[in-house]
């Protein structure tokens, strides 16, 4: 009746805007539907529409085919918007979500982005033969999916996980729909059943027709059905609808009509009782409940060809019909219409820019470059060179250093290597702890601190230096784990003079208080270093060079307030120290207060407008050499010009093979809390106050050669130390020690290091200390742990934990190898790392295996009583010593893989 022509979706461009449509004044009857538009789906292959849905969030139609192809649409129009293979099998039904477009098919659950984007499949065993979904109404990330099975799925779409599997009274389940109380489902049987919304449990059936229900619909208190009955043997439609009041849930007068529907949908515009039914063979009315048809039904043009598919827009403005010969017909109540009330601004591509512009070949002042070069169509151009002309050849990678190699490690099948300037680990309480010993570290040996700490112990039990010296130590060792920072935390923790300074926020009180207390530390050492505290600038700020206001700096005035020689009286006095010779490391502290204001400044200060100025500009080529270009003074800014310009200060550029390699000889080192990499110069002078302050400054001398580290020995008097009575070593302190190649058994108490105890390969106990207690509030749970050991040991037989660290470093340099269980955490306070093969722990496990604790082997494979709570640590130690010799007599005898067999199936059991 209504018709218009066809509109083929491959004469319309996707554009910002879609164009206007030429049938948007057509003729529509008052209160009825006309056609709007009708386009085939795919234009190349014929393929039934199986299933409409209109997009509840953006003016978009979604359409599926028999061969698994699902296409949208945009607009009234129909211009065709995304097209994408969701399957190989038919799309029975397309449920839209914010975010994703879901695909059913029989076996298979697909969701896409609205640009085609895959984001996961979904299948099941539960999923056997599906047909429908329908989005949870009050959980928006849960899709019910229901088909020919007994079986009704709830889907998660966030974890992609089956949340609850409903097992159905009925056979199958035809279609869902849902309202602010119920589930609505309908079966085969011509039953509808409400189900609750949240257990999804059947609670009540209607039987509406005698064979199967071909569709239904809610709105508000009233369910509409249409159906099948079996007459004569045959399977014919009825020609009414059946509805129901849910409020009693009982039948009210069927709605006779013409024809059979197979099709009806609420339009819900101004009355709850408007609907629109449609038959298979394209019969299409508009009805109301309350009132008897008055108007002929529209005749839809389908060739013959059945209607298979309806969907009705969020707005009820539009219907859509999808036939068997593969055409979308939409029906609109007016010619401006809309799929959404207030939809989301849909995602377009960007159009395509022509240039029309013709330039003149003699034009030499244009560049051809500005024109977009468009895609060609076959993947060749004018330009290519024949393929007999032209060598393919590929980029060769820079080779990996040998350092870098040495330290990697592979872990599923990804080499992982650790950047060389890190050395230390990062979760400390105070970071900025790391950085500070990271850079002093990586400058020579003899020009930095570095050769005083290694060469620096000392008696006192708190001594910063001593600890920086071993963690120096163990990082000349090279080995693959990270030095701790524990032991350096809790010394400064100890002191009292750091409890008056904020050190963890304040990186300029951190590194007074440090420096300032390794300079007492190290006052006798062979290697020292100047130290210059804080300096307040007495002079005007005036433009002048670096090295004059570092000058000025270091031999500024200062004032101290002392008696008088001659009048014996309290008098200021004045004084002036002149720097006759640099150290050469010199640490310049550039941090202020207000960073952000006083930058802002700064780059205001360096801003110059350029002159009014023009030249003219010559065609032509003019050859000009690198070093032209650097010396001549044409180019280069002398000291008189007005204005400061950036000039690189230096170029290194290699060609190799055709790879422009750029020097790596850089000369600063940037450290941080979260990097420590090599910059180049014009990155280092850029000051960026977002992440650059607060910043310290570390010179050093230049053609300084390098040294070979010299290490303070540790003498085996450190054992005279021991507090408990050890008879092994009251003899011969030096023959009873262990030698290289020894393995020792070392076992610990306590949540951190409160006891520790060493055991040799006789069993005899050479190493047996208590840690003095922490007496600050912030070790609670140290002081927690100590309080059982404290019941049977004085004060006065106690040691310090420098001194316990002292004596684990005296038999690592000795090469002693330790064995343990499982402790490797906490003895990485005590700078020792246990190797996988001296672990007990690691031993005794099979791959992705659990782990056994020290009670369980010992009482399966040494015949013990094996208990944690009773077992001393001497006892843990010697245990752990026959446990690893257990291990390798199992290893000879080849019966290690069925103990460790029995073992995991004992420790089920």
């Amino acid at each position: 009746m209504y018709e218009a022509s066809a509109v083929n979706s491959n004469e319309h461009v996707v554009l910002d805007l879609p164009p206007e449509n030429f049938n948007h004044n057509m003729a529509v009857p008052q209160g009825g539907f006309a056609l709007l538009s009708h386009t085939p789906q795919n234009a190349s292959l014929v393929h039934a529409v199986t299933f409409l849905a209109f997009d509840p969030f953006e003016e978009l139609l979604w359409s599926g085919n028999n061969g698994g192809r699902v296409v949208s649409f945009y607009g009234g129009d129909l211009v065709k918007y995304t097209a994408f293979l969701s399957a190989k099998a038919d799309i029975r039904h397309i449920t839209v979500t914010e975010t994703l477009v879901l695909s059913l098919t029989e076996q298979k659950l697909r969701a896409n982005r609205r640009q085609g984007i895959p984001i996961f499949s979904y299948s099941s065993e539960n999923l056997v033969n599906g047909t429908c979904m329908h989005q949870h109404p009050d959980v928006p990330n849960t899709v019910l999916i229901g088909g020919h099975q007994q079986k009704l799925i709830q889907l998660d779409l966030l974890t992609q996980k089956e949340t609850r599997v409903v097992h159905m009274k009925q056979r199958d389940c035809l279609a869902l729909r849902s309202n602010q109380k119920f589930i609505f489902s309908c079966d085969s049987a011509g039953n509808v059943t409400l189900q609750h919304k949240s257990t999804v449990d059947d609670l009540h059936a209607l039987q509406a027709h005698q064979n199967s229900v071909a569709d239904f619909d809610v709105c508000g208190n009233k369910l509409v059905t249409c159906g099948y009955s079996n007459r004569h043997g045959n399977l014919i439609g009825d020609r009414f609808l059946m509805t129901y009041d849910l409020r009693t849930l009982r039948s009210l007068p069927p709605y006779h009509l013409p024809f059979a529907p197979v099709f009806c949908r609420f339009l819900p515009t101004y009355s709850d009782s408007r609907l629109v039914v449609a038959s298979q063979a394209g019969e299409m009315m508009v009805i109301d409940l309350n009132q008897s048809p008055s108007h002929m039904p529209i005749q839809l043009d389908l060739n013959g060809l059945a209607l298979i598919s309806l969907d009705v827009s969020p707005s009820r403005q539009c219907i859509a019909f999808g036939d068997q010969s593969g055409f979308i017909h939409l029906f609109s109540d007016r010619a401006q219409a809309s799929f959404n009330e207030d939809a989301y601004p849909t995602d377009f591509a960007t159009p395509p820019q022509y240039y029309r512009e013709i330039m003149n070949f003699d034009e030499s002042s244009s560049a051809y470059s500005s024109i977009p070069l468009p895609f060609s169509t076959d993947d060749h151009y004018l330009s290519d060179w024949p393929e007999n002309l032209c060598v393919r050849c590929f980029r060769k990678p820079d080779p990996i250093p040998e350092q870098i190699l040495e330290s990697m490690k592979m872990l599923d099948f990804v080499g992982y290597a650790r950047n060389p300037r890190v050395t230390f680990k990062t979760h400390n309480i105070q970071p900025y702890s790391n950085v500070t010993a990271a850079s002093n570290r990586n400058f020579p040996a003899d020009a930095n601190v570095r050769t005083a700490f290694l060469q620096h112990i000392c008696d006192l039990s708190l001594c910063l230096s001593c600890e920086i010296g071993f963690i120096f130590r163990e990082l000349l060792k090279k080995s693959s784990l990270a030095p701790s920072f524990c032991a350096l935390e809790d010394g400064y923790r100890w002191m009292k003079e750091a409890e008056q300074m904020d050190l963890a926020k304040k990186t300029r009180s951190f590194l007074e208080f440090t420096f300032s207390r390794l300079h007492k530390e190290l006052g006798t050492s062979p290697s020292g270093f100047i130290l210059r505290g804080q300096m307040q600038l007495n002079f005007k700020w005036e433009r002048m060079p670096f090295c004059t206001l570092v000058e000025k700096a270091l031999n500024v005035p200062e004032q101290t307030d002392a008696l008088c020689a001659i009048c014996k009286k309290q008098a200021r006095i004045s004084s002036t120290q002149r720097i006759q010779l640099l150290p050469p490391v010199l640490m310049i502290d550039a941090m202020i207060n207000g960073e952000c204001s006083f930058w802002a400044t700064q780059l205001q200060v360096l801003l110059h407008l350029a002159y009014d100025s023009m030249k003219k500009f010559t065609s032509g080529v003019e050859s000009f050499s690198v070093k032209s270009l650097l010396t001549d003074n044409e180019y280069i800014c002398g000291e008189g010009a007005n204005h400061i310009h950036y000039v690189p200060s230096n170029m290194e550029i290699k060609i190799s093979d055709g790879i422009c390699q750029v020097s790596e000889a850089l000369n600063w080192v940037l450290f941080n809390e979260h990097i420590a990499k090599r910059l180049p110069e014009n990155e280092v002078l850029h000051m960026d106050a977002a992440w650059k302050l607060p910043f310290v400054l570390f010179y050093r001398q230049e053609n300084i050669p390098e040294v070979e580290n010299k290490l303070a020995s540790i003498p085996s008097s450190i054992f005279l130390t021991t507090s408990l009575f050890t008879p092994f070593l009251t003899n011969n302190i030096c023959e009873n020690l262990p030698k290289k190649g020894d393995i020792i058994a070392i076992a610990l108490d306590g949540p951190s290091v409160i006891r520790v105890s060493c055991v040799n390969g006789n069993g005899d106990c050479f190493l047996d200390d208590y840690v003095k207690p922490i007496t600050d509030d912030s070790s609670a749970q140290y002081s927690q742990g100590w309080s059982t050991a404290s019941n049977f040991v004085n004060e006065e037989h106690l040691t310090s934990f420098k001194t316990i660290h002292m004596k684990l470093l005296y038999l690592i340099d000795q090469g002693v190898n330790f064995i343990s269980h499982g402790e490797n955490h906490v003895l990485r306070t005590l700078s020792i790392s246990i190797q996988p093969e001296y672990d007990t722990m690691q031993l005794f496990q099979k791959p992705s295996k659990s782990l056994f604790p020290l009670d369980f082997l010992v009482s399966k494979l040494l015949g013990g009583v094996g208990d944690s709570s009773t077992m001393d640590c001497i006892g843990r130690a010697v245990n752990i010593y026959r446990l690893y010799k257990k291990y390798h007599e199992l290893k000879d005898k080849g019966e290690l893989n069925s103990v460790l067999t029995g073992l995991y199936e004992c420790w089920k059991n």
